[in-house]
């Protein structure tokens, strides 16, 4: 069973949740800091530690085993995250104010978890479950 990854920028974001939410059904979306042009790396640094686990309970477990769609969002460079306008800071719904943060969305509600605890395999598992 396996689902869809769909990448956006921040500007990008309130559509694909928009028809996300629409299709119905759970789904998650991944909040990260963009890629520094510098050094090929994202500005973030709990974003770089938290990747790997990141990747193997949401893109491995949740797309590829479990069939959840997900969003992945860059929230763009550091002084365009920092700003307090930032779209995503402002969604109506998730007004993420972290970085690296995960949301699952479901019928009964929104569940988000930030910067630590995305390196939390435990965490991420029972996220996963639930």
């Amino acid at each position: 069973m396996k689902s869809s990854v769909v990448k956006v920028t921040a500007p990008e974001f309130a559509a694909a949740f928009d028809a996300q939410k629409a299709a119905g059904g759970k789904f998650i979306c991944v909040f990260k800091g963009g890629i520094d042009p510098a050094t090929n790396v994202s500005w973030c640094p709990d974003c770089v530690d938290a990747e790997p686990t990141i990747k193997k309970y949401i893109f491995d477990q949740a797309v590829n085993e479990k069939g959840i769609a997900v969003i992945e969002c860059d929230v763009g460079q550091k002084a365009e995250w920092k700003n307090p306008d930032n779209v995503i800071r402002k969604h109506p719904v998730l007004k993420i104010q972290k970085v690296p943060a995960v949301s699952m969305i479901a019928d009964v509600g929104v569940f988000t978890i930030y910067e630590e605890q995305c390196k939390d395999e435990d965490l991420l598992q029972t996220f996963l479950d639930d």
